[in-house]
């Protein structure tokens, strides 16, 4: 028996019965208030419900995730040749907006700018009855807008002009041996064993060597054959993608 598979499959029951649960634990006080008071009375306590549900989500698409990884689809081996060159230098706004896309398509950022959402919007709802600087509510709604996101914006800026080589015309050289890069202060060759997982956006390829290394591929870089010979390869190394 193979205990491991069996044990996914019990927490995502599990996860899920409880979302359930929670959902019509939610409906049925939402529709109770309504009976009982003419609408529905809220506040932010109510909101804390909503913390498990958070968590149990995030740990629902988690074992989803470990399921699937468990059954690979392997594919077959890459026979066509392979020898990619390019120059690249990632600007800016390139990397900024990569990074931004990859934050805002996080499910647990999406659920926790949600919840912040509604929990401002009911506080500005209420403050608009009886408005009190007091409603700490009142204040959400311009943090999350204004203040989280320019915080991401210079932590993403930091990191910019803390990486070296992102200021630095790199040669590219692809094959089936791995990616060489040279440039003014490195000349290394990746070989395709050290990546542990994959990710790709509209423009950019990003080959992780670690949870916090990676390689980016200007796929603007790339010809529309190039393209398809690397996107090719690089499936047939059943790499893990995020």
């Amino acid at each position: 028996m193979d205990y491991k598979r069996l044990g996914i499959w019990i927490r995502i029951i599990f996860y899920s019965v409880f979302l359930v649960i929670m959902g019509f634990s939610f409906i049925f006080s939402m529709f109770s208030s309504i009976e009982v008071n003419g609408n529905f009375q809220n506040d932010i306590t109510s909101y804390i419900f909503i913390l498990p549900v958070v968590y149990f989500i995030w740990a629902l698409r988690k074992g989803i995730k470990q399921l699937k990884q468990l059954n690979p689809t392997l594919k077959p081996e890459y026979i066509g040749e392979l020898n990619i060159r390019f120059e690249s230098k990632i600007d800016f706004k390139s990397y900024r907006n990569f990074i931004f896309g990859s934050i805002f398509k996080n499910p647990k950022i999406i659920v926790f700018l949600v919840i912040g959402l509604i929990v401002a919007f009911s506080g500005l709802f209420q403050s608009t009855q009886n408005f009190s600087f007091q409603n700490g509510s009142v204040f959400i709604f311009p943090i999350i807008v204004i203040l989280i996101p320019l915080i991401f914006f210079f932590m993403v800026r930091k990191e910019y002009d803390s990486a070296k080589l992102f200021h630095e015309k790199v040669e590219y050289s692809i094959t089936k041996e791995g990616i060489t890069m040279k440039s003014e202060s490195m000349d290394s060759l990746l070989r395709w064993p050290m990546i542990q997982k994959v990710n790709e956006s509209k423009f950019f390829y990003l080959l992780y060597t670690s949870s916090s290394v990676s390689i980016f591929i200007d796929k603007r870089k790339l010809t529309l054959s190039e393209l398809g010979q690397f996107s090719e390869f690089i499936g047939s190394l059943n790499i893990p993608r995020v």
